[in-house]
């Protein structure tokens, strides 16, 4: 029982997850008109799917060998400057690692689903 309500907890968090994503896709082109005229505005969607690929992998790993308390505060670490850079932002660089640190925040919250 209590393992089809983490799947449906894990199936609503990733719902809301590429929901956040798609609005972002939405208005990418707003925000290349506002910092500036960039050809590789492109890539800060593309860092949420090598994250996704690969940040998932590495946030088992490493919450195994990091006791799990440091790793949650770590990784909540990483959303608060990567909200930071991403308010204060002017170069999309800086938006493209502003976009990879909040995603790394975002799946550190899956590895308590498992």
């Amino acid at each position: 029982m209590a393992q089809d309500d983490t799947g449906k907890k894990l199936k609503k968090t990733v719902e809301k997850i590429e929901e956040t994503l798609s609005e972002v896709a939405t208005i990418l082109s707003v925000i290349n008109i506002d910092i500036g005229p960039e050809t590789n505005i492109y890539l800060v969607c593309l860092i949420n799917t090598l994250i996704k690929g690969i940040g998932l992998l590495l946030m088992g790993v490493i919450s195994d060998v990091v006791s799990r308390q440091w790793f949650l505060v770590g990784g909540k670490l990483f959303g608060v400057i990567g909200g930071i850079i991403a308010a204060t932002a002017m170069l999309t660089k800086a938006s493209d690692l502003a976009s990879s640190l909040t995603w790394l925040d975002a799946h550190r919250r899956f590895i308590f689903f498992n």
